[in-house]
């Protein structure tokens, strides 16, 4: 997995830079908006979908058995997510809607 660059002077972003940034991002070298392209806006709507019901559906379970392990499980899911979030991205120019 690599981290995204930016689309206009391909500098190679941070994880840090990227960790907590969800709609302004700006390329620290040339000062440029990025924009996340829609199709890894969709990849990432169905990924939080699919971490939403796998977070649903095992703390169910996982609470039949322990509060304390429902707890951490929803916690591993969290960090997990927030780990490989940066890795997700894609930039372009300009802003594309998720929805036409």
């Amino acid at each position: 997995m690599r981290l995204p660059s930016c689309w206009s002077c391909q500098y190679r972003f941070k994880w840090k830079e990227l960790l907590f940034k969800f709609r302004k991002i700006e390329c620290p070298s040339c000062r440029e908006h990025q924009h996340v392209t829609r199709r890894k806006q969709r990849q990432t709507q169905v990924l939080t979908l699919f971490l939403t019901m796998l977070t649903i559906v095992g703390i169910h379970f996982i609470y039949s058995y322990s509060a304390i392990g429902a707890l951490l499980y929803g916690v591993a899911i969290l960090l997990i997510t927030l780990v490989f979030s940066p890795f997700l991205s894609e930039f372009t120019e300009k802003e594309e809607q998720l929805f036409k």
